[in-house]
């Protein structure tokens, strides 16, 4: 197996590679919004939460990967494996599930008005009731999920 770096940023390892996307500052917040929001059964955000699982927390998992929504400067390709990488050198393996509005983040369309860069897509009946109660599943500090985002990996693979 060969592993080559291009200057670019974007890593290749046999077929599949990644891309390094940075993040705005001031990052620590991770809201959450319920799976049974997705509503249009003809869409690829309803049709991956066919398949997700309900896992720790509430957090809706596909193969392992828990199911994020993100802003278009990341990806808008439903199913795409992304990586959160945390300041604290913590790994967040997630996926695609849905798409923030670009008129609900800021002109990059990279965050909310909240600095929120990253939302986890739950079962609100499942869901840790701290996290519920705070808003934020930051409070999920026993998985890393506490602190900033210092950059996000969008891989160039679809689960």
């Amino acid at each position: 197996i060969i592993i080559t770096t291009l200057s670019c940023n974007i890593n290749i390892f046999g077929s599949g590679g990644y891309t390094t996307k940075s993040t705005p500052s001031n990052n620590s917040f991770k809201a959450y919004m319920s799976y049974k929001t997705i509503t249009n059964t003809s869409s690829s955000q309803y049709k991956l939460q066919q398949r997700a699982t309900t896992g720790k927390y509430g957090i809706r998992t596909v193969n392992g990967r828990y199911c994020i929504a993100v802003g278009s400067y990341y990806t808008t390709t439903i199913g795409t494996k992304i990586d959160i990488i945390m300041e604290n050198g913590n790994v967040i393996q997630c996926v695609l599930g849905d798409v923030k509005a670009d008129v609900h983040t800021d002109s990059l369309n990279r965050a909310n008005s909240n600095g929120c860069i990253v939302e986890f897509i739950v079962d609100i009946a499942s869901l840790d009731s701290t996290c519920r109660r705070m808003g934020d599943m930051s409070y999920v500090s026993s998985d890393g999920l506490k602190g900033e985002i210092k950059y996000i990996r969008v891989y160039d693979e679809v689960i």
